[in-house]
């Protein structure tokens, strides 16, 4: 039998780790499939068609009635979930979306990475920030999540990182954000 020549298994090697897709820009930790015309809500009208903008959103039950809410500088919608949205998955803890200051459509996941709790969901604040105030690590949205401070009270930690991120489409009427 002969030998393969030591070149061909290290091309062969290189070629398998390119062609994997362990990792991605976009998460896949937690399931997100949500759609939703952007015209029904106020907060979500206002957010896509401004640059800098983030809403978050989540679903939220209480007396027996599930909601979506939407919150962003504008503040919070309460929207009746039809029969459709039953099925949305959210990711973690919600979700984040909007657009840049480069006018890239983004959406994040609400639950801050490092603590990876659903109960533990980042607060935006603005010019595109996210904040935990469990971690106190900072986040910068229109910067794709990456963390940009930690206040001086933060517990340290050697291994964080930025917010989980989900694709996005939005064609000028309809969101969907998915992983």
């Amino acid at each position: 039998m002969k030998r393969l020549p030591l070149t061909i298994i290290i091309i062969t090697a290189a070629c398998l780790w390119a062609c994997d897709d362990s990792y991605s820009e976009f998460s896949k930790k937690y399931p997100v499939n949500f759609s939703y015309m952007v015209s029904a809500s106020q907060q979500l009208f206002t957010t896509m068609g401004n640059y800098g903008q983030f809403c978050t959103i989540r679903r939220e039950t209480s007396n027996g009635k599930t909601e979506i809410v939407m919150t962003n500088t504008l503040g919070t919608g309460r929207y009746t979930i039809n029969e459709t949205q039953k099925y949305f998955n959210y990711g973690l803890g919600g979700l984040i979306v909007g657009t840049n200051i480069y006018g890239q459509h983004l959406a994040y996941d609400l639950a801050c990475p490092n603590c990876d709790r659903n109960t533990r969901r980042l607060s935006l604040g603005d010019a595109g920030y996210a904040t935990c105030k469990h971690c106190g690590l900072t986040y910068d949205m229109n910067n794709l999540g990456v963390i940009t401070s930690k206040d001086s009270t933060a517990r340290p930690q050697t291994d964080a990182r930025g917010m989980l991120r989900y694709r996005i489409t939005y064609n000028g009427t309809t969101i969907t954000v998915y992983n």
